[in-house]
């Protein structure tokens, strides 16, 4: 996201520096042949030239339309991840009960666990329960011993404020996932990135940032998984169980729980359809041929119109196709950086910045002294 009033003229001219060259030396092809060899056989008449101009006009604007209604359902699935987000982190501490949270509670197990740092280690197998003969299909992490504040067991609402913090990260590296039909691999892009930006998605490791947040076992079994956010989530569902059949949740408080897990599935869900279904590829070819014949033929229809002033007069055609030409690849150029709202380019909506702000929320809920700073734009871009 560029956080600046605008983009510098320097930046707009490097970022369509190609598409200048290219319909520079387009515009200069006919008017050579035409002044210099005299053939004004290939000159166009000008009323075809602006049908087809307006035909592109109305294609560019009706993908920018669709284009910028794609980046902003994103954004506001992000406003309802913060959200919800929030809501987690507050019904986290505030809905687990410390009493019914102890280790005798929460697993039977526990006695045979040797204690650490003068806390009883708790085994939770959700899957394990008294009244079901399923086997284990989740191991979670211990939850230690509630403190004597009463106010909720701390670890085991750390651990599952924690665990949402591993889901936001594991979902915005999915969410930078390339996908075929996007465009951050072109040389432009590309070299706009290495100039101005870098993506932290790109360049981190998720078994890295994973292992700060979830125990050696969960982050193992989370990286296995297809869906790594989903298999996060699921791990949240089955320590709610556990918690539910210790007594530390009751039936109500479980079920509004559950429902929050459901409205993060339902966010992410939202951001994979968007993310894995791509602007309709019929109307970006369509765009795409109307916009490249145009630009083609705009130089031969200009030496017409400017031949009819003088000999000197035709050479004008060359900075005026430039501009013509220039605008209309910009605005395809502004559409199709606006197509895919997670590929990771400087218009994204800034999904490592919102994760931070959660993280920054979440953690002081918590009362934790370890909260890093929000993340600041660099170059005016927010990621």
């Amino acid at each position: 996201m560029h956080t600046g009033k605008r983009y510098r003229l320097r930046e707009l001219v490097a970022w369509t520096r190609r598409e200048t060259l290219v319909m520079t030396t387009i515009a200069v092809v006919p008017t050579l042949l035409s002044v210099g060899v005299g053939w004004r056989w290939l000159e166009v008449p000008w009323v075809p030239i602006a049908m087809l101009g307006t035909a592109s006009a109305f294609t560019v604007g009706f993908r920018n339309n669709a284009t910028y209604a794609r980046t902003w359902e994103a954004r506001q699935i992000w406003g309802g991840i913060v959200n919800a987000s929030r809501a987690w982190g507050l019904m986290a501490r505030d809905l687990v009960d410390a009493a019914s949270s102890a280790p005798s509670a929460l697993a039977p197990s526990a006695a045979a666990v040797p204690p650490a740092s003068g806390a009883a280690v708790v085994a939770i197998a959700p899957a394990v329960h008294a009244r079901t003969t399923r086997a284990p299909a989740l191991a979670l992490a211990p939850a230690l011993a509630p403190t004597a504040s009463g106010a909720g067991d701390v670890d085991a609402v750390r651990h599952l404020v924690h665990r949402h913090l591993a889901w936001l990260t594991a979902l915005r590296y999915q969410l930078r996932e390339p996908r075929g039909w996007e465009n951050m691999d072109r040389p432009d892009n590309r070299a706009y990135r290495e100039r101005y930006y870098t993506v932290p998605e790109h360049d981190g490791a998720l078994p890295t940032e994973l292992a700060r947040l979830l125990p050696a076992g969960e982050a193992d079994h989370v990286l296995t998984q297809a869906n790594r956010a989903a298999a996060i989530l699921a791990l949240q569902s089955a320590h709610l169980r556990a918690l539910a059949s210790a007594g530390a949740l009751d039936a109500f408080r479980h079920v509004a729980l559950a429902r929050q897990v459901a409205e993060l599935l339902d966010l992410q869900g939202r951001c994979e359809r968007i993310k894995n279904f791509p602007y309709p590829r019929q109307f970006a070819t369509l765009n795409y041929w109307f916009i490249r014949l145009f630009v083609w033929l705009v130089p031969f229809g200009m030496v017409q119109e400017f031949r009819r002033l003088d000999q000197v007069a035709i050479w004008l055609t060359i900075p005026f196709s430039v501009v013509v030409t220039w605008l209309f690849l910009a605005l395809e150029k502004v559409g199709e950086s606006t197509e895919n709202p997670f590929e990771g380019s400087a218009n994204d909506v800034p999904i490592t910045a919102l994760s931070r702000t959660i993280e920054i929320d979440l953690r002081q809920m918590l009362g934790e002294a370890d909260v890093p700073p929000p993340l600041a734009p660099v170059h005016q871009i927010l990621m």
